[in-house]
């Protein structure tokens, strides 16, 4: 049987994109990135590519829910989609991914950095 079929984006500079930090898999385009919290690591994704949802359900709240979204290659967590949300917001609504961008990299055109610090993978 054969693995899962991955979605890979053509890497030129004119494409930007995100990938798993631990295998490369591709995860979503830079225009599908809607938030960054300035303070944080968490960014706020409308979609992703190639992530898998752990079927367990977790609430947040009463009336809001997530699921854990897993690269589908290593299996690493990438973050949260959210699955139910009593009040929406401008980046966080029911569907979206919230994701911690220490475990991603970063094609930006050029080459290959680090999501959360814009360090060039070649010099980290």
């Amino acid at each position: 049987m054969e693995g899962p079929s991955l979605v890979c984006y053509e890497q030129n500079k004119d494409t930007r994109f995100f990938v798993c930090r631990h295998c490369k898999t591709h995860l979503s385009l830079y225009s599908e990135m809607l938030y960054r919290y300035p303070t944080s690591q968490v960014a706020i994704f409308g979609s992703m590519v190639n992530v898998d949802l752990f079927s367990d359900k977790h609430p947040i709240e009463p009336g809001e829910t997530t699921a854990a979204a897993f690269c589908i290659n290593c299996e690493s967590q990438v973050g949260y989609k959210f699955i139910a949300l009593r009040i929406e917001t401008y980046a966080l609504k029911t569907g979206r991914f919230m994701v911690d961008t220490s475990e991603l990299l970063f094609w930006n055109g050029n080459h290959m950095v680090y999501a959360d610090s814009g360090v060039s993978v070649e010099n980290a």
